[in-house]
């Protein structure tokens, strides 16, 4: 199924773009569901399963150096701030400048507390079942997930959780996180010798 339509969001799409780097470029995928599957969970998940492929196999794609990152999305409840139909070939919501403060303090103690989730994480995975590590770090993906979409629906790119995110995603505590799950899946579905 081709996508109804490309949209760029995010901070490339607004003026918080950060040229000295932490910015990408978000290019999202809009599906209507219906036309994959008539299951829209299955196809949403099909769809994110196919982003994470992508994504796996295609990391380097960056435009004038700067990362594109792709999404899948089914529906329009994401961002505040600008939308850039790439298929339309106009703005659907054109950005404002706005004067922006950050409550640093906030901003700090919730990467501390993610940050720290993760190393305890990291140091009980010797002493845990496979099992355990896989649920523990799952359950702590998607408190992350539904972290940074609070944030973005809120007060969209420059609220707290997604300011968070961002930091833990280039501090590679995101990537450590996946790969703790990762290999608590391939341990789980190991025999012993």
């Amino acid at each position: 199924s081709e996508p109804e339509d490309i949209k760029i969001v995010g901070s490339s799409a607004n003026y918080n773009w950060n040229e000295g780097g932490g910015s990408d470029i978000d290019v999202h995928l809009f599906f209507d569901l219906l036309k994959i599957s008539e299951d829209k969970e299955f196809a949403l998940a099909y769809l994110n399963a196919k982003v994470q492929l992508w994504r796996e196999k295609h990391q380097e794609i960056a435009v004038k150096h700067y990362p594109v990152e792709i999404y899948a999305n089914a529906g329009d409840d994401y961002y505040l701030g600008g939308v850039y139909s790439l298929v339309k070939g106009k703005w659907e919501v054109v950005p404002s400048k706005e004067k922006v403060s950050i409550d640093t303090h906030s901003l700090m103690r919730k990467i501390e507390s993610v940050a720290t989730q993760i190393e305890k994480l990291e140091g009980k995975e010797k002493f845990l079942k496979p099992e355990q590590v896989y649920e523990l770090a799952t359950r702590l993906i998607d408190k992350i997930k539904k972290m940074r979409k609070f944030g973005l629906n809120k007060k969209g790119d420059l609220s707290t959780q997604n300011l968070a995110f961002k930091w833990l995603r280039a501090n590679d505590y995101l990537k450590r996180l996946l790969d703790l799950r990762n290999t608590a899946f391939n341990k789980k579905l190991s025999l012993p010798e």
